[in-house]
């Protein structure tokens, strides 16, 4: 028995609906579902990743009022956790080394902002994530400065050798928000 598959015009058209009305539960599944949907929605998974909920984490998104305290702590754990998969991703996807990730990932984004990249960088959940986000191939951008008895990560440093690793890989890029270098932007 045969199975019709649609065209990959048409699987692209219905996930960037997907992508436009923020339903990126749906578009996970549908990635993770065939083979033949994978490619149109991890593409529109990060052409619209500004626009995730794991992209946007605050504790107040996690919060819900009938929670307790263990489960507020889950879920802030699980979203911080989404957060550092999808920038781990998007740099992994740009490094020249032997691919780590199933897509060039980078290619895809539309908008690239290095404020997010630093909240994260910044957050006190980061500290006990930092091991895994660094973890090879990303170990070259672990840049950490000295504050008194203490290590602290390097964000400024951080976001510049990401930018300049991922900006020019990421062909269909429109907008880049954050603190770059002067001068970074290559012309």
């Amino acid at each position: 028995m045969e199975v019709a598959v649609l065209p990959e015009e048409i699987l692209s058209l219905i996930c960037a609906e997907l992508g436009r009305e923020r339903e990126f539960k749906c578009l996970y599944n549908c990635a993770r579902s065939s083979r033949s949907l994978a490619d149109a929605a991890l593409r529109t998974m990060y052409q619209y990743h500004e626009l995730s909920p794991a992209f946007n984490f605050t504790e107040d998104n996690v919060q819900q009022k009938d929670d307790t305290f263990e489960r507020k702590q889950q879920l802030s754990q699980q979203y911080f956790r989404r957060w550092t998969i999808l920038w781990r991703s998007i740099i992994s996807s740009s490094l020249e080394v032997t691919p780590t990730t199933y897509k060039p990932y980078c290619r895809y984004l539309r908008i690239i902002d290095f404020r997010n990249l630093s909240e994260m960088l910044e957050s006190t959940h980061f500290r006990a994530a930092k091991r895994s986000f660094y973890a090879k191939p990303l170990s070259r951008f672990n840049h950490i400065r000295q504050q008194g008895k203490w290590e602290m990560v390097d964000t400024v440093a951080t976001i510049n050798d990401v930018g300049e690793t991922v900006i020019p890989k990421a062909m269909l890029l429109e907008e880049i928000s954050g603190h770059l270098r002067p001068g970074f932007l290559t012309r």
